[in-house]
Parts: structure tokens; sequence; C-alpha cells
């Protein structure tokens, strides 16, 4: 589920690292990458919330907001999936998954 997926910045360096893009490759990446960023500034920003009625109020928008960024994430990701090699996708996979994308 969107909620228990974790973004960081060095999460998004280590999975483009993993995949080891072609040039061809990295023109499908950049899409990606600014979804990610945005999931990314989204757990950033719930975790700065400190009490317990804005965590919660917090936590519902962050839901909401996230599977909407998670449904971006997946249409921006399509072309990129399609052009990757079967070793680069499961490299991909092993580093999605640490990040708690589970449903891969």
């Amino acid at each position: 589920m969107a909620q228990d997926v974790v973004v960081s910045e060095s999460q998004i360096v280590r999975l483009k690292g993993a995949l080891k893009l072609t040039p061809a490759q990295m023109r499908h990446w950049h899409a990606v990458e600014t979804q990610l960023r945005l999931l990314a500034r989204q757990y950033r920003v719930a975790s700065m919330n400190p009490g317990i009625f804005e965590r919660t109020r917090s936590r519902v928008s962050e839901i909401t907001v996230s599977t909407v960024t998670m449904q971006r994430l997946k249409v921006a990701a399509q072309p990129l999936i399609e052009s990757l090699t079967e070793d680069q996708k499961y490299e991909g996979i092993l580093v999605l998954r640490s990040m708690g994308f589970s449903s891969l």
C-alpha cells in the first residue's frame, strides 16, 4: 500500500544506480524521478507534524495524496519499465522492495 512506502533521496539515487540505465532509457527516468521525489517530499512533510491531531489529519491527507502520486508514478514508470532488460527489472525490484513497494 502507498502508506507503507518510504522514499528518500538516497534511495532514489540507489535505484537509479541499480538500474544502470542506458542513454536511451535516461529520457524515461526523469518522469519517474520526479514522482519519486514527490513521494519523498510528502513523507518528509508528514513526519514534521508534532501533535496527535495534526498527525492524524496529515496521515489521512498523506494516504490520499500518496495514492494519487502512486498512480502518477505508475503511469510515469511504464515507458521506462518497458525499456528495461530482465536484469535491470530484477535489480530495480530489489531496490523498490526495500523502499516498501511490495506489490511488484
